[in-house]
């Protein structure tokens, strides 16, 4: 009875020791398998683009119905069936297009060089222009916080300085904000973290207001720093990227930006977060190969990823996708619902 018990022991702690290494190779293969879930290249799908001119910047006002515009052709896509299907829903001037954000599905923005800032009520079938600076003027970015207050930044071509516009009645009237800082070089991306804290992209600074555009003050970078695109984790923790590979971080609000080593020498283009840990940075190829880049980290590490892909000029969001758009009519989504 003894000897049949030692044996039964035995045999029962090699099962459990097999049970075990079951479970932690079961446990690493879940783990692979969540952290791939976004990031391994068959998981972004293409999208039939109906035009091959460069796609530059996209909007989604809801998870049907959203817009993309060419760079430099005037064209513009819609779908309205959340990018299962995009057409060419009209064609604007053959200028450079910066910018596109739409308040519903009817009224929406567009601007862009030779002080372009065109409107439309008809959900893009139609636009008109808004008389609101020269030729000498280049839009290059704008946004809405709310269904009324909105901003517009650019640069002033003549003097190089950075220019800014706030709107308190959906664009019906622009005002002029004029600040006396020592800047020049243009305004590009803005981001709103809430209703007072916003940023903008300069050049070799952060423009950033906590009073919902009354006051302004700048984050000084270094000098050759132009910044493409912002993204805040928070209104304290957040990220900027811009030529020549160059990211920065800021831990307090934008007091303060830290360089980051670089990965690339690729000028990059936007940066977005799906979670704190889990983002993206899209960008040209025009150094070395590589023009999408993830990070699981929170931001530590990055990887390249479809490093066979033309240059990428956005990653933005809709409600199911995040979409990433660039040269010769490229088009693809990532669902992360």
């Amino acid at each position: 009875m003894k000897i049949y018990s030692l044996a039964f022991y035995r045999q029962f702690r090699i099962l459990m020791i097999n049970y075990r290494l079951f479970l932690f190779c079961l446990f690493i293969i879940i783990l692979i398998s969540v952290s791939c879930k976004f990031h391994s290249s068959d998981q972004w799908k293409g999208v039939t683009c109906p035009t091959p001119e460069n796609l530059h910047n996209g909007y989604f006002v809801d998870n049907m119905y959203g817009w993309i515009i060419s760079y430099g052709t005037g064209v513009l896509l819609q779908t309205q069936d959340g990018g299962i299907n995009w057409d060419v829903q009209t064609q604007l001037d053959p200028i450079y297009f910066e910018d596109i954000v739409f308040l519903s599905r009817d009224k929406g923005w567009i601007c862009g060089e030779y002080g372009s800032l065109l409107y439309t009520l008809d959900g893009g079938n139609t636009w008109l222009k808004k008389e609101l600076a020269d030729s000498s003027v280049a839009f290059y970015g704008m946004d809405f916080i709310s269904e009324k207050t909105g901003i517009l930044v650019g640069l002033n071509v003549k003097n190089r300085r950075p220019i800014i516009f706030l709107t308190e009645d959906s664009g019906e009237s622009w005002r002029q904000k004029l600040d006396n800082l020592p800047l020049i070089g243009g305004l590009e991306h803005i981001l709103f973290v809430n209703d007072h804290d916003w940023f903008i992209g300069g050049r070799g600074y952060i423009l950033m207001t906590h009073d919902a555009g009354r006051n302004w003050q700048a984050g000084i970078l270094s000098e050759n720093a132009v910044i493409r695109g912002l993204f805040m984790q928070n209104k304290s923790e957040g990220w900027a990227v811009g030529h020549e590979g160059m990211i920065f971080k800021t831990m307090d609000g934008g007091l303060s930006w830290q360089k980051v080593e670089n990965f690339t020498q690729n000028r990059l283009r936007n940066i977005y977060f799906i979670t704190k840990k889990e983002g993206f940075i899209c960008g040209d190829n025009n150094v070395e190969k590589g023009s999408l880049w993830y990070t699981l980290d929170g931001g530590k590490n990055w990887q390249s990823v479809l490093n066979d892909t033309p240059d990428l000029h956005r990653v933005f969001p809709s409600p199911d996708h995040l979409w990433i758009i660039g040269k010769s009519g490229h088009l693809m989504k990532l669902s992360y619902k």
